[in-house]
């Protein structure tokens, strides 16, 4: 199973969601963040240390605040991460509904799984999880 793992999402009740399926999976010390931005310096700092992350969860969404942001949505962060680390897997946890939407994370962001938040996403995030490390596609 998937050692390193690094979740970029900004709302609490979602990153329990999240914390909830990497527990029942026995995935420890996960790392996660609240912004694109660091999410993409997690990634160069792990790169330069040759301790490479094997996985991103990320939504699509970041509320902005007080702090400024060079990345502002998951695709931008997928996009830049993608040029440094392209084999990253990447599952996409997310609100977004629209097929048209999800069907372009696929083809031109070469996500792995992708989860719509909502009533079973815990269960999903955990098929999603197990799925890509067993280098299969998934979408709940």
């Amino acid at each position: 199973m998937f050692k390193k793992i690094l979740v970029a999402e900004d709302y609490e009740s979602a990153s329990i969601s999240v914390q909830k399926a990497l527990n029942d999976l026995e995935i420890l010390n996960p790392t996660y963040v609240s912004y694109c931005d660091d999410a993409l310096a997690r990634i160069k700092s792990s790169l330069s240390q040759e301790d490479d992350f094997e996985l991103l969860i990320t939504d699509l969404s970041f509320d902005e605040d007080h702090r400024q942001q060079n990345i502002k949505s998951g695709q931008e962060l997928i996009s830049a991460i993608r040029e440094i680390q392209p084999h990253l897997k990447v599952i996409v946890f997310s609100g977004q509904k629209k097929e048209v939407i999800i069907e372009k994370l696929f083809e031109d962001q070469k996500i792995n799984a992708y989860v719509k938040k909502g009533r079973n996403d815990v269960k999903d995030l955990k098929k999603a999880i197990i799925s890509v490390f067993n280098n299969e596609k998934y979408i709940s």
